[in-house]
Protein backbone atom coordinates (compact mmCIF):
# COMPACT_ATOMS: atom_id res chain seq x y z
CA UNK A 1 0.00 0.00 0.00
CA UNK A 2 0.98 3.59 -0.87
CA UNK A 3 0.31 6.03 1.84
CA UNK A 4 1.74 9.21 2.38
CA UNK A 5 4.69 9.31 5.16
CA UNK A 6 4.75 13.03 5.31
CA UNK A 7 1.87 14.84 3.92
CA UNK A 8 3.49 18.41 4.05
CA UNK A 9 6.64 17.25 2.28
CA UNK A 10 4.51 15.14 -0.06
CA UNK A 11 7.01 11.59 0.81
CA UNK A 12 5.82 8.59 -0.02
CA UNK A 13 6.88 4.60 2.11
CA UNK A 14 5.86 1.64 0.51
CA UNK A 15 4.57 -1.41 1.94
CA UNK A 16 3.65 -5.26 0.64
CA UNK A 17 -0.24 -4.89 0.25
CA UNK A 18 -1.78 -4.62 -3.58
CA UNK A 19 -4.01 -1.66 -2.84
CA UNK A 20 -2.63 2.13 -3.35
CA UNK A 21 -4.34 4.32 -0.39
CA UNK A 22 -3.32 8.29 -0.58
CA UNK A 23 -3.66 9.44 3.30
CA UNK A 24 -4.09 13.15 4.44
CA UNK A 25 -3.30 14.68 7.54
CA UNK A 26 -6.50 16.44 9.16
CA UNK A 27 -5.09 17.32 12.13
CA UNK A 28 -3.87 14.69 14.71
CA UNK A 29 -5.70 11.84 12.01
CA UNK A 30 -5.06 10.17 8.94
CA UNK A 31 -8.47 9.81 6.52
CA UNK A 32 -8.01 7.88 3.77
CA UNK A 33 -9.48 8.81 -0.06
CA UNK A 34 -12.45 5.96 0.58
CA UNK A 35 -13.38 8.06 3.87
CA UNK A 36 -13.27 10.93 1.83
CA UNK A 37 -15.20 9.57 -1.04
CA UNK A 38 -17.28 7.94 1.56
CA UNK A 39 -18.18 11.55 3.63
CA UNK A 40 -18.58 13.02 -0.18
CA UNK A 41 -21.27 10.63 -1.00
CA UNK A 42 -23.19 11.40 2.63
CA UNK A 43 -23.25 15.02 1.97
CA UNK A 44 -24.77 14.65 -1.25
CA UNK A 45 -27.48 12.37 0.12
CA UNK A 46 -28.48 14.69 2.78
CA UNK A 47 -28.45 17.98 0.49
CA UNK A 48 -30.21 15.89 -1.77
CA UNK A 49 -33.14 14.88 1.04
CA UNK A 50 -32.91 18.57 2.26
CA UNK A 51 -33.86 19.54 -1.21
CA UNK A 52 -36.78 16.94 -1.76
CA UNK A 53 -38.28 17.22 1.43
CA UNK A 54 -37.94 21.63 2.32
CA UNK A 55 -39.58 21.45 -1.50
CA UNK A 56 -42.46 19.67 -0.59
CA UNK A 57 -43.56 21.44 2.81
CA UNK A 58 -42.82 24.60 0.91
CA UNK A 59 -45.35 23.91 -2.12
CA UNK A 60 -47.63 22.25 0.21
CA UNK A 61 -47.83 25.20 3.21
CA UNK A 62 -47.06 27.95 1.93
CA UNK A 63 -47.07 27.63 -2.55
CA UNK A 64 -50.90 25.81 -2.85
CA UNK A 65 -52.66 27.95 -0.72
CA UNK A 66 -51.62 30.82 -2.74
CA UNK A 67 -52.22 29.41 -5.96
CA UNK A 68 -55.53 28.57 -4.69
CA UNK A 69 -57.21 32.27 -4.36
CA UNK A 70 -55.67 32.88 -8.29
CA UNK A 71 -57.69 33.06 -10.99
CA UNK A 72 -57.70 29.21 -12.97
CA UNK A 73 -55.91 30.65 -15.97
CA UNK A 74 -53.47 32.34 -13.82
CA UNK A 75 -53.23 29.65 -11.89
CA UNK A 76 -52.60 27.04 -14.33
CA UNK A 77 -50.03 29.27 -16.16
CA UNK A 78 -48.10 29.73 -13.03
CA UNK A 79 -47.86 26.26 -12.10
CA UNK A 80 -47.01 25.20 -15.20
CA UNK A 81 -44.22 27.48 -14.83
CA UNK A 82 -43.06 26.46 -11.59
CA UNK A 83 -43.08 22.86 -12.37
CA UNK A 84 -41.24 22.88 -15.22
CA UNK A 85 -38.13 24.61 -13.33
CA UNK A 86 -38.65 22.68 -10.30
CA UNK A 87 -38.91 19.50 -11.93
CA UNK A 88 -35.22 19.69 -12.93
CA UNK A 89 -34.48 19.56 -9.09
CA UNK A 90 -36.97 17.13 -8.08
CA UNK A 91 -34.79 14.37 -10.72
CA UNK A 92 -31.77 15.23 -9.90
CA UNK A 93 -32.41 14.79 -6.29
CA UNK A 94 -33.83 11.33 -6.76
CA UNK A 95 -30.72 10.19 -9.25
CA UNK A 96 -28.58 11.71 -6.25
CA UNK A 97 -30.19 9.80 -3.43
CA UNK A 98 -30.53 6.69 -5.68
CA UNK A 99 -26.62 6.38 -6.29
CA UNK A 100 -25.39 7.64 -2.91
CA UNK A 101 -28.26 5.57 -1.01
CA UNK A 102 -26.87 2.35 -3.08
CA UNK A 103 -23.00 3.17 -2.19
CA UNK A 104 -23.55 3.83 1.28
CA UNK A 105 -25.38 0.80 1.34
CA UNK A 106 -23.23 -1.51 -0.29
CA UNK A 107 -19.68 -0.37 0.04
CA UNK A 108 -19.81 1.78 3.36
CA UNK A 109 -21.94 -0.24 5.48
CA UNK A 110 -22.01 -3.40 3.39
CA UNK A 111 -19.00 -5.49 4.41
CA UNK A 112 -19.78 -4.04 8.65
CA UNK A 113 -21.05 -6.18 10.70
CA UNK A 114 -24.71 -4.96 11.74
CA UNK A 115 -27.07 -5.49 14.62
CA UNK A 116 -30.27 -7.65 13.91
CA UNK A 117 -33.02 -5.85 12.85
CA UNK A 118 -30.87 -3.50 10.43
CA UNK A 119 -31.73 -4.50 6.93
CA UNK A 120 -35.34 -5.17 7.28
CA UNK A 121 -35.59 -1.54 8.99
CA UNK A 122 -33.66 -0.48 5.75
CA UNK A 123 -35.99 -2.29 3.62
CA UNK A 124 -38.79 -0.70 4.85
CA UNK A 125 -36.72 2.78 4.71
CA UNK A 126 -36.28 1.96 0.79
CA UNK A 127 -39.73 1.01 0.13
CA UNK A 128 -40.82 4.18 1.62
CA UNK A 129 -38.17 6.39 -0.89
CA UNK A 130 -39.55 4.43 -3.39
CA UNK A 131 -43.52 5.83 -2.72
CA UNK A 132 -41.52 9.29 -2.21
CA UNK A 133 -39.65 9.38 -5.82
CA UNK A 134 -43.41 7.63 -7.01
CA UNK A 135 -45.14 10.77 -5.38
CA UNK A 136 -42.32 13.00 -6.60
CA UNK A 137 -42.42 12.34 -10.29
CA UNK A 138 -46.34 11.90 -10.37
CA UNK A 139 -47.03 15.97 -9.19
CA UNK A 140 -43.91 16.89 -11.43
CA UNK A 141 -44.95 14.75 -14.38
CA UNK A 142 -46.30 15.66 -17.74
CA UNK A 143 -48.72 12.86 -18.21
CA UNK A 144 -52.46 12.75 -18.26
CA UNK A 145 -52.29 10.39 -15.12
CA UNK A 146 -50.19 13.04 -13.70
CA UNK A 147 -52.11 15.81 -14.60
CA UNK A 148 -55.15 14.02 -12.65
CA UNK A 149 -53.38 13.63 -9.84
CA UNK A 150 -52.30 17.33 -9.69
CA UNK A 151 -55.92 18.17 -9.36
CA UNK A 152 -56.10 17.06 -5.80
CA UNK A 153 -51.83 17.99 -4.91
CA UNK A 154 -52.56 18.41 -1.12
CA UNK A 155 -53.48 14.28 -0.78
CA UNK A 156 -50.27 13.46 -2.85
CA UNK A 157 -48.10 16.60 -0.64
CA UNK A 158 -49.13 14.84 2.35
CA UNK A 159 -48.43 11.60 1.44
CA UNK A 160 -44.92 12.46 0.19
CA UNK A 161 -44.21 14.51 3.04
CA UNK A 162 -45.16 11.97 5.73
CA UNK A 163 -42.72 9.32 3.93
CA UNK A 164 -39.97 11.72 3.88
CA UNK A 165 -40.07 12.49 7.48
CA UNK A 166 -40.70 8.80 8.15
CA UNK A 167 -37.33 7.90 5.83
CA UNK A 168 -35.67 10.39 8.61
CA UNK A 169 -36.40 9.14 11.25
CA UNK A 170 -35.80 5.38 10.39
CA UNK A 171 -32.29 6.91 9.34
CA UNK A 172 -31.57 8.33 12.16
CA UNK A 173 -32.29 5.13 14.34
CA UNK A 174 -30.45 3.10 11.84
CA UNK A 175 -27.22 5.58 12.72
CA UNK A 176 -28.38 4.83 16.42
CA UNK A 177 -28.03 1.09 15.93
CA UNK A 178 -24.93 1.13 14.26
CA UNK A 179 -23.14 3.48 16.87
CA UNK A 180 -24.18 1.34 19.70
CA UNK A 181 -23.47 -1.91 18.25
CA UNK A 182 -19.99 -0.91 17.60
CA UNK A 183 -19.07 -0.70 21.01
CA UNK A 184 -20.82 -3.95 22.36
CA UNK A 185 -19.18 -5.84 19.23
CA UNK A 186 -15.97 -4.99 20.58
CA UNK A 187 -16.36 -5.93 24.18
CA UNK A 188 -18.03 -9.04 23.04
CA UNK A 189 -14.95 -9.91 21.11
CA UNK A 190 -12.34 -8.68 23.62
CA UNK A 191 -10.12 -11.18 25.36
CA UNK A 192 -9.13 -11.10 28.65
CA UNK A 193 -5.53 -12.26 28.31
CA UNK A 194 -4.67 -14.32 31.64
CA UNK A 195 -2.53 -12.68 33.95
CA UNK A 196 1.43 -13.80 33.63
CA UNK A 197 2.66 -15.55 36.89
CA UNK A 198 5.34 -13.75 38.77
CA UNK A 199 9.06 -15.14 38.60
CA UNK A 200 9.51 -16.88 41.96
CA UNK A 201 11.86 -15.69 43.94
CA UNK A 202 15.47 -17.28 44.90
CA UNK A 203 16.44 -17.79 48.10
CA UNK A 204 20.02 -16.83 48.81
Amino acid sequence: MTTLDNPRSGTYDQDSTFQSVLKFKLGDSCVTTDQLVALAFRWAHILAAITGLGGAIFIRYALAPVLGNLPDEQRRNLHEAIRTRWAKFVHLSIAVLLITGLYNFMVVIGPKNVPPGYHMIFGIKFLLALGVFFTASILMGRSAAAQRARENPKVWLLANIGMAITIVCLSGYLRFLRDTAGPKAAAAQKVVEPATPAAPIEKK
